[in-house]
C-alpha cells in the first residue's frame, strides 16, 4: 500500500515538474494544481450571492484555451482556440501546430462559453485518484476565468459538453 501512494506522489510530481509554460495568447489566471479530497468537491468564491450571467465571448484575439494534462501516457496539450477560428495545439511531443476552422466549426463552443451555465460553474472540481486527465479550461471575461475538473468528477452536462467540444477540435489539429 505505500509502494502505491509512493509510485502516485512520484507520478504527480513529475506531472508538476513536466509542466509547460501558457501560451503568450492564455489568459494570465495562474494555473491550478490538483490536489487529491476525499469526494468531488466545488469551490466557490466567498461572499458571492448573484447569480453569474453569461459574459460575452471576445470578437477577436483568444477565445479559450483548453489544457489538458495526465493519464498513463502524461499527456500535457494545450490548445489555443482564436475567435477567428484558428486552432494551435502546443504538446510536450513536438513544437506548435495549427489549423483553421471556419465559424460554423466554432458555433457550439461559443454558445457554451457565452451562457450562463458556464459563467455559474465553480472554478474547481476533483476526486482523488491515480492517471486521470486534468481539464483546465481558461476562458477571459470571467468572474473565474479558470474552470479545472478531472475524470471521476460529475461534471454539470454544460462542462461536459464543452469538453467534448474542444476534444473535437483538438482532433482536428493533430
Amino acid at each position: 500500500m505505500k509502494l502505491r501512494w509512493l509510485v502516485v506522489l512520484a507520478l504527480l510530481l513529475g506531472l508538476a515538474a513536466c509542466g509547460g509554460g501558457a501560451p503568450a495568447t492564455a489568459p494570465t489566471a495562474a494555473p491550478a494544481t490538483p490536489q487529491a479530497t476525499a469526494a468531488p468537491t466545488a469551490v466557490s468564491t466567498p461572499g458571492a450571492t448573484a447569480a453569474p450571467t453569461a459574459a460575452p465571448l471576445p470578437a477577436t484575439g483568444t477565445l479559450v484555451v483548453y489544457h489538458k494534462s495526465g493519464g498513463i501516457m502524461g499527456i500535457n496539450d494545450t490548445l489555443t482556440v482564436a475567435a477567428d477560428g484558428t486552432l494551435t495545439l502546443t504538446s510536450r511531443k513536438g513544437g506548435p501546430s495549427t489549423t483553421k476552422v471556419d465559424q460554423a466549426a466554432l458555433h457550439r463552443l461559443v454558445e457554451l462559453l457565452g451562457s450562463a451555465e458556464f459563467a455559474a460553474l465553480p472554478p474547481r472540481a476533483e476526486v482523488p485518484g491515480a492517471d486521470q486527465f486534468v481539464y483546465e479550461i481558461s476562458v477571459a471575461g470571467r468572474a473565474q476565468p479558470t474552470v479545472l475538473t478531472m475524470d471521476g468528477v460529475q461534471n454539470p452536462p454544460v462542462l461536459d459538453e464543452v469538453i467534448a467540444e474542444l476534444e473535437h477540435l483538438r482532433g482536428l489539429v493533430r
